[in-house]
């Protein structure tokens, strides 16, 4: 989707641009909810007072899962939002803590880095790398959160 008029990042009419891209587009959004094309456009403009309902949000995220909702809500209200995708099958625990260890690894070793006084911003973390932190740091939360929704579906199935 091109949006055309601007759009103050992280204001919710990003997020519902954010949205409709995650769920396939305009057209696709608009024959799932039963709206014409028009009508789902106009949720993206900046200067409509209306944005899209709610429940139609909620049925998108649900259907496409399309995590751009839950993620600027999640903003708003100080926090993140990171899926926990747990899969089906037999644990993973092996694999599983392997990547969390590695991801954790990384994410020091770009902080060591930063803050040596070979880095960019001499022993300062900058702007830059702190960025360049960010899906590091999300990947080993992930990887947490997966470790975690993994011990306690285990520890759910009792038997002890």
């Amino acid at each position: 989707m091109k949006a055309v008029r601007p759009r103050e990042p992280g204001a919710p009419h990003d997020a519902t641009v954010r949205l409709i891209e995650q769920c396939g587009g305009v057209e696709r959004v608009a024959a799932f909810v039963g709206r014409r094309a028009s009508s789902v456009y106009r949720y993206t403009d900046p200067d409509q007072s209306d944005g899209m309902p709610f429940a139609m949000v909620g049925q998108l995220t649900e259907h496409f899962g399309a995590a751009a909702a839950v993620e600027h809500l999640a903003m708003r209200a100080g926090g993140v939002f990171l899926p926990v995708l747990v899969e089906g099958g037999e644990p993973r625990w092996g694999a599983l803590t392997a990547e969390t260890a590695r991801h954790f690894a990384q994410v020091m070793a770009g902080i060591a880095e930063a803050l040596s006084p070979g880095g960019e911003g001499a022993a300062r973390v900058t702007p830059g790398e702190a960025r360049g932190m960010v899906p590091d740091i999300d990947h080993a939360i992930r990887d947490l959160c997966e470790l975690r929704a993994l011990a306690l579906a285990v520890a759910g199935e009792g038997g002890e």
